[in-house]
């Protein structure tokens, strides 16, 4: 389903939801037509926790306290199983330069396939002896960039043909759907896989992936969606190095940035790594503890650096990061105040404050209602 997004500082911005007979997944991401799509939604999406927060206004743009509501202006009717087709994500690409967004529909073991706006569909593969979705959080990723240089939107991500047992790390023309190149990955074909891109200052960009769990039998929370192992290629898919990360999170997050949209570091749940995927500093409040969601920013900048929050099963934590420096512990909240928080986003939500503002949800169920708390 397309919809227009309705508020005043929206203006020209698509709404873009996956739907169908059975059910219908929430608000993939919000984009203007011939805008440029953030990092975020191309590079490092998160699978388990949905895109953080989307810029849909600027400074000096008519503002308004109205809610903001997404109207549809088109249905697509998607062919095929409706249980496969409601467990993907929809991705922003612009196939053909044009400067119009096309949708890239993905589930990350069964389906994808490329549609215009109109639903003419550009291509699509499948592999109807894909894995099982085990349960619907927790979801493949992938990454949108120009792979080979010519100019035009690729994909990187996971991915096994029908009938095999391995599962390969695939680049695959936006334009075509046609590999570009693949190498075998660790693990068995019903394994999840996690994706993250970033470009790291000094070494280019690199490939995160999540493929199999920790070989180390005293890895503790060792699962795929926690990033228990990382590996990280080049855009070449030479392996540049891989580490243990144990229990880390479900959240990767670009901590510091450099030049021309480059990151100095990485944050892998509660492990902050630099470009060679060496250990800057842990996040170590969190014992055993993974990292359920993240944000990092400027939250004072009377100080120097940024500041991380991260939230949990134990609790909501800060800490100031400066490069060159350990992680440096700021201030907790017991889940005694926020019950199981579960999302965290910094963002300008008081234009009075010279830094930004902190809103953290937790999760639902029946002795936590699902809320947007504001710090």
């Amino acid at each position: 389903m397309i919809g227009k997004c309705r508020g005043r500082s929206m203006a020209g911005s698509i709404c873009i939801a996956l739907a169908n007979l059975l059910s219908t997944v929430a608000i993939a991401l919000v984009v203007s037509s011939g805008a440029q799509a953030s990092d975020r939604d191309l590079l490092h999406r998160n699978g388990q926790r949905g895109i953080a927060y989307e810029t849909i206004a600027v400074p000096g743009a008519p503002s308004s306290s109205a809610p903001l509501r997404g109207v549809p202006v088109r249905e697509i009717a998607l062919d095929g199983d409706g249980t496969v087709n409601v467990r993907g994500n929809i991705y922003p690409i612009d196939v053909d330069k044009d400067g119009t967004w096309e949708l890239l529909h993905f589930n990350g073991y069964r389906l994808m396939r490329v549609l215009r706006q109109d639903g003419t569909k550009l291509w699509q593969i499948g592999n109807p002896d894909g894995r099982v979705h085990r349960d619907n959080v927790h979801r493949d990723t992938l990454a949108i960039i120009d792979v080979d240089g010519d100019g035009d939107q690729d994909i990187v991500h996971c991915w096994s043909a029908p009938g095999s047992q391995k599962r390969f790390l695939v680049a695959r023309a936006g334009r075509t759907g046609q590999v570009i190149r693949q190498i075998p990955l660790p693990g068995t074909a019903d394994s999840e896989c996690q994706i993250a891109v970033f470009n790291m200052q000094g070494a280019g960009t690199t490939i995160f992936v999540a493929a199999n769990a920790n070989p180390d039998a005293n890895c503790h929370g060792n699962f795929i969606d926690r990033w228990a192992r990382t590996l990280a290629f080049n855009l070449s898919f030479a392996k540049r190095w891989e580490r243990s990360t144990c229990e880390s999170g479900h959240y990767l997050w670009p901590v510091g940035a450099g030049p021309g949209r480059t990151t100095a570091a990485v944050a892998i749940g509660k492990y902050i790594v630099d470009s060679a995927g060496k250990l800057i500093c842990t996040l170590k409040e969190f014992g055993k503890d993974h990292v359920d969601s993240m944000a990092v920013g400027d939250l004072d900048p009377a100080s120097p650096g940024l500041e991380i929050v991260a939230v949990g099963a134990t609790g909501t934590r800060a800490y100031g990061y400066v490069p060159g420096k350990p992680c440096r512990f700021l201030w907790s909240i017991p889940n005694s105040v926020i019950p199981g928080p579960q999302h965290a986003i910094m963002a300008k939500l008081d234009p009075s404050s010279p830094g930004l503002s902190v809103a953290i949800r937790t999760e639902g169920g029946p002795n936590a209602k699902k809320t947007i708390l504001a710090v």
